[in-house]
């Protein structure tokens, strides 16, 4: 029996299974992730990250989703890796460079009393509002469109923040959202599924978001879809992207801004919760089948 060394991790109530560099993601099978994923027979968290080696930057961060596939990004994961880079001394640094699979991220870490980084702040690039960012047929945007499904219809605006959002500015309530959210997230005209966003507009500079994402579900936070309500709300004209904005969701409060290079940027808080070991054969296959 081998066991391998793992933190739990969360930003904004989005959680997270920590490997150091020792473990990489070649040696878990999927099932495996799904089993370390799952909150009756695992761990449980919204993804499990592995800190890869890098060509561009210092590390890579490489993040898998509860149903075993592998994310393009993760606003909040991202945060929560360099917290891990800086607090075990992988990174010296006040500005991390991390790679993802979409692309290189600064990332500012802020310490707090303790001296352990309490928020990060990560560059998180441009939004992209071209159809085929987003993996939907047909050239130039889709901004304030009706979009279908089962009877349910929206006026929707897509965005890539690195993988695909659906923004939608109506509230809804977690059980609703649960219920609407799978509906679109696997709506044929997105190639790849996407993310789902739905989103309440609080106050002048201010957004209240509820997420469904792709391969998780509902979660109480997520970094990337937070940004693309606010690139959302932006090319709506519903807020000023050049001053920040409050974003709140079910785990907490991210502030988004953006650049004058256009580049938008995420802050907001970063967890250790605990520290373990695991054996990562301790679910029989049938217990994480039944948990599907």
């Amino acid at each position: 029996m081998t066991r391998h060394r793992f933190l739990k991790v969360q930003g904004t109530g989005n959680d997270f299974v920590l490997f150091p560099p020792e473990v990489q993601p070649e040696a878990l099978s999927v099932e495996q992730i799904r089993r370390l994923c799952d909150r009756h027979f695992g761990v449980g968290s919204d993804g499990v990250l592995f800190v890869a080696p890098s060509a561009r930057g210092d590390f890579m961060m490489r993040m898998f989703n509860p149903d075993g596939t592998e994310a393009e990004m993760c606003g909040n994961g991202i945060r929560c890796f360099a917290k891990y880079l800086r607090d075990s001394g992988l990174s010296t640094k006040d500005v991390v460079p991390i790679e993802s699979r979409v692309g290189l991220h600064a990332c500012r870490v802020f310490p707090g009393p303790d001296g352990a980084v309490a928020e990060v702040e990560v560059g998180m690039g441009k939004a992209d509002y071209d159809r085929s960012a987003v993996g939907m047929k047909g050239s130039g945007t889709f901004v304030r469109r009706p979009i279908e499904r089962s009877g349910r219809r929206f006026l929707a605006t897509t965005v890539s923040m690195g993988n695909p959002h659906l923004v939608i500015f109506e509230p809804l309530t977690i059980p609703k959202a649960e219920r609407t959210g799978p509906l679109f997230e696997s709506h044929p005209a997105f190639a790849r599924r996407t993310n789902v966003e739905f989103v309440e507009q609080a106050g002048e500079q201010h957004l209240k978001v509820v997420v469904y994402e792709r391969g998780a579900g509902i979660t109480l936070a997520c970094g990337t879809g937070a940004c693309a309500a606010f690139a959302a709300a932006a090319i709506e004209n519903r807020i000023d992207p050049a001053r920040p904005v409050r974003v709140d969701l079910a785990g907490g409060t991210l502030t988004i801004r953006r650049d004058e290079q256009g580049e938008i940027w995420m802050r907001g808080p970063a967890v250790v919760v605990y520290e373990g070991t695991i054996d990562l054969e301790f679910a029989p296959a049938s217990a994480a089948s039944a948990a599907g």
